[in-house]
């Protein structure tokens, strides 16, 4: 039996630029988007009934990249693209949870949610992803219900 909901998220070490891979990102845009829409396909064709697919929290700083501002950037963009995919699947119950936009919203400046590396969550971060998840899962969840109904 397939799950009622399944939630989708990238790491950010898909879109990091270390040093020792030469200036590629880990995972080039290609594959991530490939990946991506190959992940939310294969979950729809199990079965289930909704997906809830998330995009991750802006980041600051990074030691020991080849550039700080350029992992910081394919984040984003990275981000951006997912946004684009969910917007392609011609299906009904696939969401975006767009954790970027919400936790800018809530805090003024990434700093106050992120630890001193400026990639990790701090305290106050997780409890920002924690409540936007909930929310999300809660909606989710209702309307499931509502068609049990």
């Amino acid at each position: 039996m397939p799950p009622d909901i399944v939630w989708v998220q990238f790491g950010l070490n898909d879109a990091n630029y270390w040093l020792s891979d030469r200036g590629l990102p880990r995972t080039s845009l290609e594959a991530y988007v490939a990946n991506m829409r190959e992940i939310c396909e294969r979950i729809r064709a199990c079965g289930t009934k909704r997906i809830l697919v998330s995009t991750n929290h802006r980041i600051t700083k990074i030691p020991n990249h080849l550039s700080e501002n350029l992992y910081s950037k394919n984040a984003e963009l990275y981000n951006n693209e997912l946004r684009k995919l969910v917007r392609q699947f011609a299906y009904p119950g696939i969401d975006l949870v767009d954790m970027e936009s919400e936790i800018a919203q809530s805090a003024s400046t990434p700093e106050k949610y992120l630890l001193l590396d400026g990639v990790h969550l701090n305290e106050i971060g997780h409890h920002r992803y924690h409540e936007i998840a909930s929310k999300a899962l809660t909606a989710v969840l209702q309307d499931l219900l509502d068609e049990v109904d």
